[in-house]
């Protein structure tokens, strides 16, 4: 699909990324079909047919760490078709002096959501049977259940918007606010397919009676409110006891350290409904890379403030906490994991967690493999090296 603009405005827009392998501009229909022209793809916006040239297409092969979008250059009106080019989805930020870039989360399976990169950090988990979207799934069902009518959730650092989006599509949810410290990251949802929920997800949820007597109608109402500027202030103007569920997921400590303090928690437990439950991403538990103590120093910090109840979800890779004591928390890996531990061998015995855990162990993959059988499993804290790649950031 093309794009008749640079995507510097706030706004969705037509765009419709590929990623940068060979794979994806070969497919036919949305992908695109290679021919001796190049590569041919339909324009969803008319009966115009997108014209990508074939050696600027070999030349992103390479490329595994960019997302590109079509852009339309020119237009011969005598055959309708439209030439066009591509153009790396990134946009230097100057609210934070930084890049920030789509990056391929599956280089074998385009269909895969993109992820983001913020100076080379990755905001989102993939590898290992992981992706975006299912890193997101793990973080929102660590805060079940989702009991009641017309529940709130505060969604603290928007990125892509796939925890502002998947919440929001819960039956029982009828607002989402979600903080970003930067527009920047708009723009680069308006480039991206699966953020674009963010810019209309409306929901009937208001009913209006027939004035003739027929059936009822229904109002619609964008659920998801954005709220811009540092979450460490954003969160002080929001007001008591607003909200059932929030879902924390800071960057890295080393780039947003006040988001893993005391006063920041402080905030999190005001805003909070006394039945309420926070989820806070920290990056793998059983490491100690969240900064100000790790893991254990944040569990600590949050029972300090209020917290009655917190546990580690290491399967979400974070923790969970509400302000109730002795909650009893829902695992968002409970069902895989009993699913695992039942699972026969090929001799009909059980692997148990230690056989299980050892089995993931042999490094790391910092290029390639990262499709649903690598080894890899990238983590927001994980800093990517792109000195080989094609494209710099």
């Amino acid at each position: 699909n093309n794009n008749n603009n640079n995507n510097n405005g706030g706004g969705p827009s037509s765009s419709s990324p590929m990623h940068a392998t060979g794979t994806s501009s070969s497919r036919r229909g949305s992908y695109g079909e290679m021919n001796a022209m190049g590569v041919m793809m339909d324009d969803d916006d008319d009966d115009a047919m997108i014209v990508l040239n074939r050696e600027d297409v070999f030349a992103i092969e390479p490329d595994d760490l960019t997302v590109y979008t079509v852009v339309q250059t020119s237009e011969d009106a005598g055959d309708s078709r439209a030439l066009a080019k591509l153009e790396p989805c990134r946009i230097y930020s100057n609210t934070i002096d930084r890049v920030c870039a789509l990056c391929p989360s599956d280089s074998v399976n385009p269909e895969s959501a993109p992820t983001a990169l913020i100076a080379g950090f990755s905001m989102h988990r993939f590898g290992l049977g992981v992706d975006p979207k299912e890193d997101t799934r793990r973080k929102i069902a660590s805060l079940k259940p989702y009991k009641g009518n017309n529940l709130a959730v505060l969604d603290v650092c928007t990125g892509l918007a796939y925890t502002a989006i998947m919440a929001s599509e819960l039956e029982n949810v009828s607002s989402v606010t979600t903080i970003e410290l930067d527009p920047t990251m708009t723009q680069i949802c308006a480039m991206n397919p699966h953020s674009k929920g963010l810019f209309g997800r409306a929901k009937n949820t208001t009913k209006k009676r027939s004035e003739d007597g027929g059936e009822d109608d229904y109002e619609k109402h964008n659920i998801i409110s954005q709220l811009y500027g540092n979450a460490f202030d954003v969160i002080q103007t929001l007001p008591d006891r607003a909200f059932d569920r929030i879902i924390h997921d800071p960057p890295t400590f080393a780039l947003a350290g006040e988001l893993y303090g005391e006063k920041f928690y402080s905030e999190l437990f005001r805003v909070l409904k006394p039945s309420g439950r926070v989820y806070h991403y920290t990056g793998d538990p059983s490491s100690n890379v969240a900064g100000g103590g790790g893991v254990r120093g944040i569990v600590k910090r949050m029972k300090f403030v209020g917290f009655e109840s917190v546990e580690i979800d290491q399967h979400a890779h974070g923790v969970v906490a509400a302000k109730q004591p002795n909650v009893k928390f829902f695992s968002s890996g409970k069902k895989e994991k009993n699913m695992l531990k039942n699972a026969p061998n090929k001799r009909g015995k059980t692997f148990s967690s230690k056989r299980r855990d050892e089995s993931f162990k042999g490094g790391r993959e910092r290029r390639g493999g990262r499709g649903r059988n690598s080894s890899f499993d990238d983590d927001e804290l994980d800093e990517f090296d792109v000195s080989s790649s094609s494209s710099s950031f």
